[in-house]
């Protein structure tokens, strides 16, 4: 016979948020228990959820829809400054939270993505992705250089992998990164030529968080945008302007060897470590855009009527609203269990420390 009592159950119940509708939103959102999430997390929560609704959403048709506007850089600042900013390893900034988990990080994109598209607020998760390679691989030098300011919000870092002839195939990126010394001062620099294409947030950019092969292979390498040599055009999209994605060329860049990310060679596994967070942020996104679907296809479901009843009464109808939710709540269940392992079983620094290079 099971032990407890029938009011057990309730232990792990948190305040609700948000439409109750089931699979609406997040099941610890509705009242159900959840062995993840506490009062710290609600707290969190709610007040995303109040800047997102007040600060982002009555404007994110405008900043989506009407080119060339963008949403305002200075909503980065004001992430930061209202202690959201739990992306960032604590200590890396004065004003990140503390206190903060994996858990916060995934409310965080969760609740931004609410937004209506990735456009809205895109280049702080492009930050995100971008300054971790300075953070765990970089010098001193390096993250004096960038970190500070991106953190608190004044400057953005981009990544700047892909190419037209190597996208997902990173090993095979053709831009080059060859050492040279200068006879006129005699320090070493890296000069830089080839193309990079689909890099988020370029347009915006201060620095870049580049992949180049050098001679002992790919190697990180950070390059501020403000160098001579680099052409940044922003290419045309489907989706919207808010942010967008650009095309580099890059001509005799000449760059201070001092930037350097980590050791010369070592790149690749910087990228592939680098990875694992990269798709956590986008997997979080891609689900909050499908529940948002999932709302949107029941709520008009209920009100339309066909054939003498409402859409929710035909049995196709329902089997399709049931198929998406379980996606959903699958997807939700993985990101969970990922962050779990993250946070207890392979905590970030233990993974940096057994990076061998």
């Amino acid at each position: 016979m099971a032990s407890g009592t029938n009011n057990d159950w309730k232990k792990g119940v948190l305040a609700k948020c948000g439409n109750q509708i089931p699979f609406c939103e997040p099941y610890w959102y509705q009242g159900l228990p959840s062995p993840y999430y506490n009062a710290s997390h609600v707290e969190f929560r709610d007040k995303l959820r109040k800047f997102v609704n007040e600060e982002i959403q009555p404007y994110a048709d405008e900043w989506l829809e009407n080119p060339p506007h963008q949403y305002p850089k200075e909503l980065h600042e004001r992430v930061y400054h209202l202690g959201l900013a739990c992306f960032y390893p604590e200590g890396a900034a004065p004003g990140v939270p503390s206190g903060t988990d994996t858990f916060h990080e995934l409310i965080l994109w969760d609740e931004l993505s609410r937004s209506g598209g990735s456009g809205v607020l895109g280049q702080l998760a492009i930050n995100s992705m971008a300054i971790p390679p300075v953070l765990n691989f970089g010098s001193r030098f390096l993250k004096e250089m960038v970190v500070k300011d991106v953190i608190e919000g004044r400057k953005n870092i981009s990544l700047a992998i892909s190419e037209p002839t190597a996208g997902s195939d990173v090993q095979n990126i053709k831009t080059t990164a060859k050492k040279i010394k200068d006879p006129s001062n005699g320090k070493e620099y890296y000069v830089i030529n080839g193309q990079k294409k689909w890099i988020t947030g370029g347009h915006i950019a201060d620095f870049f968080t580049m992949a180049c092969q050098t001679e002992n292979g790919i190697s990180l390498i950070l390059v501020p945008a403000s160098v001579p040599g680099i052409n940044i055009r922003k290419m045309r999209t489907q989706f919207d302007s808010s942010h967008g994605t650009t095309f580099i060329i890059l001509d005799n860049v000449k760059v201070p060897a001092n930037h350097l990310i980590g050791v010369e060679g070592a790149g690749l596994m910087y990228i592939l470590y680098n990875f694992n967070h990269e798709r956590l942020v986008i997997a979080v996104q891609a689900c909050r855009s499908a529940r948002m679907c999932y709302e949107e296809s029941i709520q008009e479901a209920v009100k339309r009527r066909t054939f003498g009843k409402r859409l929710v009464s035909h049995q196709v109808i329902r089997a399709k609203l049931a198929e998406m939710a379980r996606r959903i709540s699958h997807y939700m269940i993985i990101a969970n269990e990922l962050l779990l392992c993250l946070r207890q079983v392979y905590p970030m620094q233990s993974l940096v420390e057994n990076v061998p290079f």
